[in-house]
């Protein structure tokens, strides 16, 4: 007799706690991205980034050096963006507190409700900052190899990682993680886009490419000096900055090519009319480098550092020089390259393999939503 009111008011309920539920996955997230320095955020990051603008949320990005360039960039993803110096790591309790207060201030007026933190050795300051604004959730990125290093005192909703090995030590029980770190990928791609390209012919002999950092250190780079070095027996590309270029070395052995900020065009246009792709430093644009080549289906010769280790397999899709070596290792390694052409197919074959276990988007985007809890608001607002 009672049971139609019942069931209407369990209806009711039912009905509110699913409203209630769609409201909670509907907020929109303003998220904070914070970097070291601008590259990173323009080179690296400004893809993902789009992608949580694609999925209605919000996000502001913030580095020191934020230059008009890197804003125009970001902009056009629908980014924000603020250039802001940023407390870095000292062991004085005293030393940066202006740079936080700034940072906690700009993360209070912005209203943001999740931050991520990819500040190097900085992570803990800047961590500390972005808790003292108020922000609910944080996400602290560990530097590459810090955590074997030296005890990191962070605090966060969760952490994420540069490299699979650092997450494997975040996953020890003494690190006490409520749930698996998110692997930040070095750089991502289209990968269905952006398909491998054929290797070039042989005619005119290998060509090796690489960029430099900057174009004052492109003449001192090891890629140059090994150019130099081998002289004709292949022919060394090197790109340049457009921006910040200066004519470096000889023009007989090495071709400099200057570019657009090193951008991901440019460098797609570089590594396409390349053999093999050469990773000598560890800056944005040698990152973005590397995941290019790999991407295109570009065997590498990388110096030897975690990061380059978790995508650089020796012998199979390149080869790994020790990291504290001179440019004699790097140029006996690429001597040894240039004599193995007929390695260089299944090399090819194989670096594209890695990229698309490793730097794929969507896979990427769909790993970060999950870690970060964004829901993807656009159907709803369609």
């Amino acid at each position: 007799m009672h049971s139609e009111p019942h069931r209407e008011a369990a209806q009711r309920d039912a009905q509110k706690a699913a409203e209630s539920a769609t409201l909670g996955r509907s907020a929109v997230t303003r998220l904070v991205w914070i970097a070291e320095e601008c590259e990173t955020l323009s080179l690296l990051r400004a893809p993902l980034l789009a992608e949580i603008v694609a999925r209605r949320h919000k996000v502001l990005a913030i580095a020191p050096d934020i230059d008009e360039a890197a804003r125009l960039t970001l902009l056009a993803c629908g980014i924000d963006c603020v250039a802001m110096p940023l407390p870095g790591p000292s062991l004085n309790p005293f030393s940066g507190i202006a740079a936080r207060r700034r940072l906690a201030a700009a993360l209070r007026d912005w209203r943001a409700n999740a931050a991520v933190v990819e500040a190097g050795n900085a992570v803990e300051a800047v961590s500390r900052a972005a808790a003292q604004s108020g922000c609910p959730s944080l996400y602290p990125v560990v530097p590459v190899g810090a955590i074997n290093a030296r005890p990191l005192r962070l605090a966060g909703t969760s952490m994420f990682a540069a490299t699979i090995e650092d997450a494997r030590h975040l996953m020890q029980p003494r690190q006490a993680l409520a749930s698996a770190p998110f692997v930040l990928p070095v750089a991502t791609f289209d990968l269905a886009a952006l398909r491998p390209a054929p290797l070039p012919g042989l005619d005119g002999g290998i060509i090796a490419a690489a960029v430099a950092a900057t174009a004052a250190s492109a003449a001192s780079a090891p890629f140059a000096s090994a150019a130099q070095s081998l002289g004709n027996r292949a022919r060394f590309r090197l790109c340049v900055d457009a921006a910040d270029h200066r004519r470096t070395g000889d023009g007989q052995h090495l071709e400099i090519v200057p570019c657009g900020t090193a951008g991901p065009d440019c460098l797609v246009t570089l590594v396409r009319g390349a053999h093999i792709v050469v990773i000598d430093g560890h800056s944005p644009r040698h990152r973005l480098a590397l995941a290019t080549a790999l991407a295109l289906g570009r065997p590498v010769v990388a110096i030897d550092t975690p990061l380059h280790r978790d995508l650089v397999d020796a012998g199979s899709n390149g080869w790994l020089v020790p990291a504290d070596a001179d440019a004699d290792a790097l140029t006996v390694t690429l001597g040894g390259v240039l004599k193995r052409p007929d390695l260089l197919p299944a090399l090819a074959r194989a670096a594209r393999h890695k990229a698309e276990r490793h730097l794929d988007r969507g896979v990427a985007v769909a790993g970060l939503a999950s870690a970060l809890g964004l829901s993807d608001l656009r159907a709803a607002a369609a």
